[in-house]
């Protein structure tokens, strides 16, 4: 890594004891969206070290093989462009359930991706499926979400506990 990676957070991601992971196991701490990042340190092929609101935090890319696995990872978790500017255009309800971390039928990928992340590549290798599914904190089986031909969330199945983590009663 020449230079450091900087720019903000995409997406709402899971915290796991300072530690944010591209397993994105859904319950617990979450650092919210546009946060500004700078990325400092790549250490082996899946660590990373950077700055985060002021305070040091990990990154880890737990299915890389290879440093450009970890910097693809964290490109896309990164972005350039402040995500709070396009949010600030969504429907309010849409705005209400991103801002509690939660997903609602209709949303678009992009909407998903900044309320919960994306999805594990180890479960989800293909960003273009119509099913994503994620982990949670609660449950041992994942949730997963369908999304329609038109690239809009159909439908959220899980078991109920894991359902109340990322599902939005809006």
């Amino acid at each position: 890594m020449s230079a450091p990676i900087q720019g903000y957070l995409c997406c709402n991601v899971s915290l796991n004891k300072g530690w944010i992971s591209s397993s994105n196991i859904r319950g617990g701490p979450v650092l919210p969206f546009g946060e500004p990042v700078q990325i400092n340190f790549l250490k082996r092929t899946y660590y990373a070290y950077g700055d985060v609101r002021g305070a040091e935090y990990g990154f880890s890319e737990d299915s890389a093989k290879t440093r450009e696995d970890t910097l693809a990872w964290l490109r896309s978790i990164i972005v350039p462009e402040d995500p709070r500017k396009v949010f600030a255009s969504w429907p309010a309800d849409v705005r209400a359930a991103v801002s509690a971390g939660k997903v609602i039928v209709g949303m678009t990928r992009e909407q998903v991706v900044t309320s919960i992340g994306y999805p594990s590549r180890s479960d989800t290798p293909d960003i273009a499926a119509s099913t994503w599914k994620y982990w949670t904190t609660m449950d041992d089986a994942p949730v997963e979400l369908r999304f329609g031909a038109d690239g809009t969330l159909e439908k959220v199945s899980g078991p109920d506990g894991a359902l109340r983590s990322v599902e939005s009663s809006l």
